[in-house]
C-alpha cells in the first residue's frame, strides 16, 4: 500500500459548462492535484460536483481552498 488519497468534494448548482474555464485554470496552477467535473439532478436542479484528489493533505488544501475563492469570488459558492 501506499499514501492514502484523500478527496475534497464541492458540489455546485451550476452546469457543468460554466465551471469548465475556471476549472481548467485552477488545474493548470495545480498540476499536480487531479480534479475533475461530475454533472447532476438533484432535487429538480442541475448542477456539477467537483472532485480534487491527492496523497498530500497540504496541496489538497491549499489548491481547495483557492478554488474555493474563485467559485466565491464568481458568487458561485
Amino acid at each position: 500500500t501506499g499514501k492514502r488519497m484523500v478527496s475534497v468534494v464541492i458540489d455546485l448548482y451550476r452546469p457543468e459548462g460554466e465551471i469548465a474555464a475556471p476549472l481548467e485554470s485552477h488545474q493548470q496552477a495545480y498540476p499536480d492535484v487531479p480534479m475533475g467535473s461530475y454533472p447532476f439532478f438533484r432535487e429538480g436542479r442541475l448542477g456539477t460536483q467537483l472532485v480534487l484528489r491527492s496523497t498530500d493533505e497540504a496541496r489538497l488544501a491549499e489548491a481547495a481552498d483557492g478554488l474555493k475563492a474563485v467559485l466565491r469570488d464568481k458568487g458561485w459558492l
